[in-house]
């Protein structure tokens, strides 16, 4: 309401929140390794403001006498999130109303390699327009209309930490004549004899611009409740281009001394009009049926339609002609689509819950469900726009660092045959012509029974198998005589080759309040199996279990608010309305591949090879000097025979399980009728049990290495670490006031 001017009691309605987050994390202490004082001053003037980059070496000797020595870099990991919501909801009548929402979400995260500060900014916005329209008491229509926008930068900078001296790119020479940019570009200096000790700097932004239209319209008859919708979505996305990327690469001490790298390239790719769009759309029909009192049904029918990806503003991405017989592919003309959409994208489902006794405190459920889920695909989507057409580069001959102006101008990219061969890409993407949707079909029964009026046991089994799941594999046409190829050019094959299933057994105890007491645990045996884990780097098809395969899970939940007593008096408001909150997990470990190699096959395949299972020696060896008390044993296998795979099955070994409690304490606490503050303390991994990640598992890394754990399980993931399952003992503080 506004005084003299407008009147919007029970018309209009506003909601704003804003949320703000400040998050230090810090890091345990990591030798890392940093150039010598020797090798700083004796290297050539070009090349010590990058060897002064590094920090100071403080932790002595790597033990290598090659130039490098340690420092001990201890830090912490600042990062931010700030939330702002509004949203304005007005009635136009009895019968529409429509609502607004603006969000902005901008975040962003620093972490530290060496003196390169690392920061990952993420600025979101995001606008929603709605309508709902009552046409009749029995007839409603709801339209959305939504846009996403965001504006990311990945921002690698060098800083002073551990007396380093900084280093900008723009004192560095760039393409035509001029600075080396500091926007869109990149570079990447390794030392390879110093176990890989890399120094990167780059600026690469990214931009995604998304809109989404949504209509339902829904009308209800007799005993059947109808729905029929729309949704049609836009994704806009700004390729993080490179103009340029330099890459140096020094193989051994003698080679920094003398300025002499072993390796250097020059890359170029996309530009400011390379703007992909995918476009999705999807239809659907549904009619849940109360059938009768004790019987309910749902049927419905979906249609996904997936079309390739274009550039409007940019040159079209390529594709191969055909991806059957390499011996002879070629690129297809440009405009080419990357595939044929899929008009046969029906997705038909049906569900069913049975009441056996509906009035009665003892009622059982029984449910299924069957159906069949379409996805788009865009994780390879985006492949045609990396290949050939969009990258120029080049292999420098008789490097120094920094590279010269003249050295990082390319032409622009070619497609002359043969590809790969004119500073092209070297990489061409091939989707098959007829590619389908990858799906998935769904199925599930469950049983529910209730114990009294407040507890139910819930037993349930839940299926699924995937069809035609995407798999990107590289060949080498030019090793099988494909003159159209340069030697070294990789052709990316796009296709739906792979498949999965997936069985769970699923048990549930729920007890929902009484007397201050909540609880909930579940428990699931479940086994995945593919032959195809994820979406690229394939190199076979070996059905197994699959890379995220668990076993046994158990999770349990206890929540208990004490209540008033007024027999204490006084004490009574101070012991009343505390809560309690205890959730422990537990887990079986996932899978751990072992492999020998990559090699190509006689068909012009990449392709990785397993090993032999040697018998009579134990898959695991137990030890409390072991990190997580056990290590994979390396004399447990041995190398097959040149281009023959071993014996040893795919995820054939486990790494290592979880479990984990975590406890909190927490109150609400009313200061007015309208004001009242919530205290909470919570407590993560309560018990400070260590669990283990990632397992070296390349026969290659030898036994002083191979089969031993190498990271904590949050360092596994995306979220920060202090919210992810495997981290230290953490401890959490917070206050939040309402009003």
């Amino acid at each position: 309401m506004i005084p003299g001017l407008y009147d919007g009691k029970s018309k209009s309605f506003f909601f704003f929140s804003y949320e703000g987050l400040r998050l230090t994390s810090p890091q345990a202490a990591t030798p890392v390794e940093v150039p010598d004082q020797t090798l700083r001053q004796q290297a050539p003037s070009a090349l010590r403001p990058l060897l002064n980059a590094f920090p100071v070496a403080n932790g002595g000797p790597d033990g290598n006498n090659d130039g490098f020595e340690y420092y001990i870099e201890s830090v912490s990991y600042p990062s931010s999130l700030n939330n702002t919501s509004v949203r304005l909801d007005h009635r136009l009548g009895d019968k529409l109303s429509v609502f607004g929402r603006f969000a902005n979400s901008p975040s962003d995260t620093t972490a530290y390699t060496l003196a390169i500060r690392q920061t990952t900014k993420m600025p979101v916005q995001t606008v929603t327009l709605g309508t709902t329209y009552a046409i009749t008491p029995r007839q409603a229509n709801e339209m959305r209309l939504n846009f996403t926008g965001s504006h990311g930068q990945s921002l690698d900078q060098s800083t002073n930490l551990g007396a380093a001296t900084s280093l900008s790119l723009s004192s560095l020479p760039g393409p035509n004549r001029s600075a080396f940019p500091v926007n869109n570009s990149e570079l990447d200096a390794i030392f390879q004899f110093a176990n890989f000790t890399s120094f990167s700097l780059s600026n690469l932004p990214a931009d995604q611009r998304q809109w989404d239209l949504t209509d339902t319209h829904s009308w209800v008859i007799g005993r059947h409740s109808f729905k029929a919708g729309v949704d049609w979505r836009r994704l806009q996305t700004s390729l993080p281009s490179w103009n340029p990327l330099e890459e140096i690469a020094f193989t051994s001490e003698s080679q920094v001394l003398t300025n002499t790298p072993s390796y250097a390239a020059v890359q170029t790719w996309g530009g400011s009009k390379d703007k992909p769009v995918y476009q999705n759309f999807s239809g659907f029909v549904q009619d849940d049926w109360k059938a009768t009192s004790h019987l309910a049904l749902a049927f419905g029918l979906r249609w996904d339609v997936n079309p390739a990806p274009t550039n409007p503003g940019g040159p079209s991405p390529y594709t191969a002609d055909k991806i059957v017989d390499i011996a002879t592919t070629k690129l297809a003309p440009q405009g080419t689509p990357l595939w044929k959409t899929d008009w046969l994208g029906f997705a038909p489902r049906i569900g069913m819950a049975y009441q056996f006794h509906p009035a009665s405190q003892r009622n059982t459920v029984l449910r299924a469900g069957a159906g069949i889920f379409y996805d788009p695909g865009n994780t390879t989507d985006s492949l045609g726009f990396q290949g050939i057409g969009f990258i120029s580069a080049v292999q420098v001959s008789s490097p120094s660092y920094p590279l010269t102006s003249a050295q990082l101008t390319l032409p622009p990219p070619s497609t002359a045959i043969p590809y790969g061969e004119d500073n092209s890409s070297t990489t061409v993407v091939g989707y098959d012509p007829s590619l389908k949707l990858p799906y998935s079909l769904q199925y599930n029964l469950a049983i529910e029974q209730a114990l009294s009026g407040r507890e139910t046991l819930t037993l349930g089994y839940v299926g699924s198998g995937g069809r035609r799941l995407l798999t990107t594999f590289d060949a080498y046409p030019a090793s099988v005589g494909n003159a159209n190829f340069g030697a070294n050019t990789v052709l990316a094959l796009i296709q739906g080759r792979a498949s999965s299933s997936y069985s769970s057994f699923q048990a549930r105890y729920q007890r929902s309040l009484s007397k201050g007491l909540q609880a909930l645990t579940s428990y699931t045996w479940s086994h995945s199996i593919d032959n195809a884990s994820n979406n690229f780097n394939i190199y076979y098809l070996l059905r197994a279990s699959s890379d995220f395969d668990i076993r046994h899970n158990l999770q349990a939940a206890i929540t208990y608010v004490t209540s008033k007593a007024p027999s204490m008096g006084k004490m009574s408001a101070f012991l009343g309305d505390w809560g309690f909150d205890l959730r422990a997990q537990a887990r079986t470990a996932l899978p751990v591949d072992i492999i020998v190699t990559q090699a190509l096959n006689p068909n012009g395949e990449y392709v990785q090879y397993q090993p032999n299972r040697v018998a009579g020696q134990s898959l695991y060896l137990y030890c409390k000097a072991y990190p997580g008390g056990k290590i994979i044993n390396y004399n447990a296998f041995a190398v097959a025979a040149n281009g023959v795979q071993g014996n040893l099955p795919r995820n054939d070994a486990r790494a290592f399980g979880v479990a984990e409690v975590d406890t909190a304490i927490r109150r609400d606490i009313t200061i007015h009728d309208q004001l009242r503050l919530q205290f909470r303390a919570e407590a993560f991994n309560l018990f400070n049990h260590p669990m283990f990640g990632a397992v070296y598992n390349y026969l290659y890394y030898g036994p002083s290495l191979f089969g031993y754990a190498y990271s904590t399980l949050n360092s596994q993931g995306n979220l920060n670490s202090l919210y992810q399952t495997g981290g230290p003992r953490s401890l959490q503080l917070s206050l939040k006031l309402s009003f």
